[in-house]
């Protein structure tokens, strides 16, 4: 007697795994964009940071250090 080979759960189990896995790769993908996003901000407001500093500075030498 020869075992029916049922092949409709082998198609359906690949097809939730690859829903699984497309899933799990736009939610990389966003966490990625999120991550992305932070750094550049964080780049910007660094830079902001520098440039303020180097007025500060600016400021501070051409007052011979006095600060009024």
């Amino acid at each position: 007697m020869k075992k029916k080979i049922n092949k409709a759960p082998k198609s359906l189990e690949a097809s939730t795994c690859f829903q699984a896995f497309l899933g799990f790769s736009v939610q990389k993908s966003q966490m990625l964009l999120f991550a992305i996003v932070i750094a550049v901000k964080a780049v910007k407001i660094r830079s902001d940071f520098l440039k303020r500093k180097g007025d500060f500075n600016e400021f501070f030498q051409k007052n011979n250090g006095i600060i009024s």
